[in-house]
């Protein structure tokens, strides 16, 4: 079981969409697009990315369970930042 993620400290500033995108696009989007969207859930737009915060957050931090099977090998790095990111997307 992995550990639980652990609040954003004030010295680790969310990271912004800008710097998680090239994450996501490496990451996630070859099976959440236009043309596949599994689950229909899409990540190919900033909107997207934004409605889908919390989404992420759960699923790419805390249960881990995407990229499924971790195919696309996240780095820990990249969870967490997405976490950090995905956390302060919903206290916007």
């Amino acid at each position: 079981i992995a550990p639980a993620p652990q609040p954003m400290s004030a010295a680790a500033e969310a990271p912004t969409l800008a710097s998680i995108k090239p994450i996501v696009a490496q990451r996630c989007v070859m099976c959440h697009n236009a043309q596949i969207a599994n689950k229909q859930i899409r990540l190919d737009s900033d909107a997207d990315l934004i409605a889908h915060s919390q989404l992420i957050y759960q699923q790419v931090l805390v249960t881990r369970a995407m990229p499924m099977n971790n195919s696309t090998g996240m780095l820990e790095e990249e969870r967490l930042a997405l976490g950090r990111w995905a956390k302060s997307a919903q206290a916007k």
